[in-house]
């Protein structure tokens, strides 16, 4: 990945991360547009320092709120603790038990079936998008009817630990989404929910984190190594620059929309970005879909008939084609030269190449009668003696 990728890659992740659109949704969406493969060990280490980018925003972003409110005394501390745990405890007996199900179940066991393989799935990001446009439209319609003004207690906490897990399978619905969305249901005054939960984003991100590079260590043991670990980790810290520095932005804008009850807008943004994601995937099947080309047979040309068409002399016409008429000269036993007509061919073959007949052979030199011997001596009759 280059300079620019990085660049574009950190501020997407940094922003939608920390603002309730869904932050992997975003990323996916830019990795497919820009040609990068999100399970190379580049963009899933550079996923992980995004991440990591993004926590520590948040944490720079609530510290002096949660030191007012969490820290002031021990019985704040407590609760504030207790609500943590029962929530993070939940989110993960919830995702865990979804992971399973989705896994044993949609994907049928197959030998190597991970969730994780449903994250680039864009019809599914994209419905899950839709449904959390519809949550946060509702539960800003219904916040702006009746603002909330209570706590957090152990009960409230459960609910948002439980939509809070049902948020990690499924890439599209935003957790910061979720969470707030379901205190603002559960009447939960804007801040205080805000500040819950980005207090559980912490807790879990590096829980998430660690899971990512467990996976990451699984598919690529070469990412070990001394040499190979140095030459992801400088794009990794430049992205989570990027993502630090859009991350805390992004949390100054959530803020000042929840608090001065806008929060809505988030829902119609989701709704026009699950839109958008949906034409996405059908541009990706029509893309994928081979197109099928159907071979048109081409006519045969006929024989050409005309009487003009001069014949082809390199032809070799079989004997059943020379007509009837043409004498074939040829050799008998006693020197004599014999005529043999051939049998008439069939009439519907025009195309015979005609035979010319063969002429006697005149180069041959005649020949000469052998003349008697006349060096011979001549014969004397036998005389017998008287």
């Amino acid at each position: 990945m280059n300079f620019l990728q990085i660049l574009i890659l950190g501020l997407v992740q940094g922003a939608a991360e920390l603002l309730p659109v869904s932050s992997s949704a975003h990323v996916i969406v830019a990795e497919k547009l820009m040609g990068i493969d999100p399970s190379s060990p580049e963009a899933t280490f550079l996923l992980v320092m995004l991440h990591t980018g993004t926590m520590v925003a948040v944490i720079f972003y609530f510290w002096n709120s949660w030191l007012a409110h969490y820290f002031s005394d021990a019985a704040r501390l407590t609760d504030a603790v207790k609500n943590v745990v029962v929530a993070t405890v939940i989110t993960a007996i919830v995702g865990f038990a979804l992971k399973l199900i989705i896994e044993k179940v949609f994907m049928h066991g197959q030998a190597k079936a991970e969730v994780e393989e449903l994250f680039s799935n864009l019809p599914l990001i994209g419905s899950a998008l839709f449904a959390a446009g519809l949550l946060i439209l509702y539960s800003g319609s219904s916040e702006e009817k009746r603002p909330g003004s209570d706590g957090i207690d152990l009960m409230k906490a459960l609910i948002i630990g439980v939509v809070q897990g049902l948020c990690l399978p499924f890439r599209g619905f935003s957790r910061s989404g979720g969470t707030i969305s379901a205190g603002l249901l559960l009447g939960i005054e804007r801040r205080q929910i805000e500040e819950f939960s980005f207090a559980l984003a912490v807790v879990l991100t590096p829980l998430v984190v660690g899971i990512e590079l467990l996976r990451l260590v699984k598919a690529h043991p070469e990412v070990a190594h001394g040499s190979e670990f140095m030459k992801l980790l400088t794009p990794g810290l430049l992205g989570m620059v990027c993502s630090f520095v859009a991350g805390y932005l992004a949390l100054k804008l959530l803020s000042q929309l929840l608090e001065t009850g806008r929060w809505k807008y988030f829902g119609y943004y989701c709704l026009i970005a699950a839109l958008v994601v949906f034409g996405l995937a059908y541009m990706e099947k029509a893309n994928a879909t081979p197109t099928v080309t159907q071979s048109v047979p081409v006519p045969m040309a006929a024989p050409a008939t005309t009487p003009d068409a001069a014949p082809s002399t390199n032809t070799y016409a079989p004997a059943a084609l020379i007509p009837a008429s043409t004498p074939i000269r040829g050799d008998t036993t006693d020197g004599q030269s014999a005529a043999v007509t051939n049998t008439a061919p069939d009439a519907s073959a025009t195309n015979a190449v005609p035979v010319t007949p063969l002429a006697p052979a005149t180069d041959a030199p005649p020949v000469q009668p052998i003349p008697p011997a006349t060096n011979s001596p001549p014969i004397t009759p036998a005389t017998t003696g008287q």
